[in-house]
């Protein structure tokens, strides 16, 4: 009877752990499937309804697991030690459940500027979850720049280098344009050639050229004075430098100033000249000379300078009796005479002597043999030997 009893206990045990564990999970569906943000932290009134949840359910789950423990221990047991394990498991039951949560699992990740969402769970299904704050933006900063003369400039710009989000959007800033002064005028104009003049930006250096007109043109006449000649009148002429021109201040010829030019007489050998006449201004001829025949020389008899030999020619040397120039003539070489010279060759003991005839010519002859004188003994004195 007893046993029928815990049977019956531990059947609705069993089915009062069922029905905890099913309005648990019902519970958990209801918070899971909220679509409204949850707050980080939960309320001390949640906190309390939690716990107590908590509790009831794993005294539940505990009084579950006891039983059927029991259910088996009685059925290999005697009674008595199944009434100390009921007793013990229903002591067990009225402990309250501590929830242990894992680590935190990020479900929706923050960003520059909007939280995210974590959550941690326990072993029962019970889950916890809270805020992540937003990071904030990292401000990467681009420096204004400053315009140019030619170029754009602009105003600071601020981006988030995370999201790219702008923060401050940069503005343009127009060129300024250059600043050129009045210029400084490098060449002059002239009437015939424009000038130029160059400006320099003040702010940056950059320069630029500019054409200046040529100026009006005046006429600014040249006076040049042309003299009378003999034959030409004179007369002045006005130029201006663009080529206009005019002639006044006529002045007549002057006529022609004779000069004698002294003729010469002529000589032996060059012709002269009659006296003529000329202009001493212009140089004109106004009377011209005539030539006069040259005269010829007048040679002497000539003398003889260089008698001739029968070897070398001679000179004869003739003067002029006008001049006083010289001219030679070559004497032929005399006929040829010989001159012999007399060389005496004295005889000896043994030899005629004779006397040879010789002419510079070279022709030669022998004569005057004188016989030999024959040898004159002497005696040569001996000596006496010894030993």
């Amino acid at each position: 009877m007893k046993n029928i009893t815990k049977k019956i206990l531990s059947i609705l045990m069993v089915l009062a752990v069922l029905f905890v564990f099913a309005s648990c999970n019902e519970d958990t569906d209801s918070t899971t499937d909220s679509s409204s943000y949850q707050p980080t932290s939960l309320s001390s009134s949640e906190k309390e309804t939690t716990g107590s949840s908590e509790t009831s359910n794993s005294k539940e789950t505990t009084s579950s697991s006891d039983t059927s423990s029991s259910e088996e221990t009685t059925s290999s047991s005697d009674t008595s030690s199944s009434e100390e394990t009921t007793s013990s498991s229903e002591t067990e039951s009225t402990k309250p459940h501590e929830h242990v949560f894992g680590e935190w699992t990020v479900t929706k990740n923050a960003t520059c500027t909007a939280d995210g969402i974590q959550e941690r769970s326990c072993s029962c299904g019970e889950k916890e979850t809270q805020a992540v704050k937003a990071s904030g933006h990292v401000i990467l900063t681009i420096h204004a720049k400053l315009p140019t003369c030619t170029e754009e400039g602009f105003t600071e710009k601020q981006t988030c280098s995370v999201c790219n989000e702008i923060l401050k959007q940069s503005q343009t800033v127009p060129a300024t344009g250059h600043g050129w002064g009045e210029g400084k005028i490098t060449k002059e104009p002239t009437e015939t050639e424009t000038g130029i003049r160059i400006f320099t930006c003040g702010a940056c250096g950059e320069t630029k050229t500019e054409s200046i007109p040529a100026l009006e043109h005046t006429h600014k006449y040249a006076e040049l004075v042309t003299e009378p000649t003999c034959t030409e009148k004179g007369y002045t002429t006005h130029k201006c430098s663009c080529g206009d021109s005019y002639v006044d201040s006529y002045i007549n010829a002057k006529g022609h100033t004779e000069a004698v030019v002294k003729g010469k007489d002529a000589t032996c050998t060059e012709t002269g000249l009659t006296d003529g006449k000329k202009c001493s201004v212009c140089g004109i001829v106004l009377v011209q000379q005539e030539t006069i025949a040259a005269k010829g020389h007048a040679w002497d008899n000539g003398k003889v300078t260089k008698e001739p030999t029968e070897t070398e020619t001679g000179i004869k040397t003739f003067s002029c009796a006008n001049c006083k120039e010289t001219k030679a003539e070559t004497l032929p070489v005399l006929a040829h005479t010989h001159k012999y010279t007399a060389t005496v060759t004295k005889p000896t003991c043994t030899e005629k002597g004779y006397t040879t005839h010789k002419c510079p010519c070279g022709d030669s002859y022998v004569d005057s043999y004188v016989n030999a004188k024959g040898h004159t003994e002497a005696v040569v004195k001996g000596k006496d030997a010894t030993c």
